[in-house]
């Protein structure tokens, strides 16, 4: 499996609160603020980005495997956010980052996500034989 993924690897992505993000909009709370489950998105998309960005066998891709977060700060609508992954170690196929989230006042949020990378088309074809095994 080769790749240019090396230790210490960084990447950041900035975006914008929209109301689609809120808790109040994604069903996790009745509140007005940034919703943990779009900081696992936005800690999702950055890394997957940055794997995609560094595979060098088009048919591998990347899927998360687990996430552990801290949503320490709530952040309103409006604010942008600032996420910054690292790569802390790459075993095979396996690569573990750290991430933080930042608003524009404070740190909001800390994890660490587990990627795995497959080999897109047998990994689609696993998941396809799930429904061919459905009993009906």
């Amino acid at each position: 499996m080769e790749n240019s993924i090396r230790t210490g690897m960084n990447d950041v992505l900035t975006i914008e609160v929209t109301k689609n993000m809120l808790a109040q909009t994604t069903g996790c709370a009745d509140i007005a603020v940034l919703s943990t489950s779009m900081l696992i998105n936005t800690i999702e998309t950055l890394c997957s980005k940055m794997l995609k960005e560094n595979l060098l066998d088009e048919n591998l891709t990347s899927v998360g495997a687990t996430i552990n977060v801290k949503h320490i700060s709530p952040t309103p609508d409006g604010m942008s956010i600032k996420a910054k992954a690292t790569v802390l170690s790459v075993d095979r196929n396996k690569v573990i980052f750290k991430a933080e989230v930042w608003d524009q006042n404070d740190l909001i949020c800390t994890g660490i996500h587990n990627r795995i990378i497959v080999d897109r088309e047998e990994f689609e074809n696993q998941a396809k034989n799930k429904l061919r095994k459905i009993v009906k």
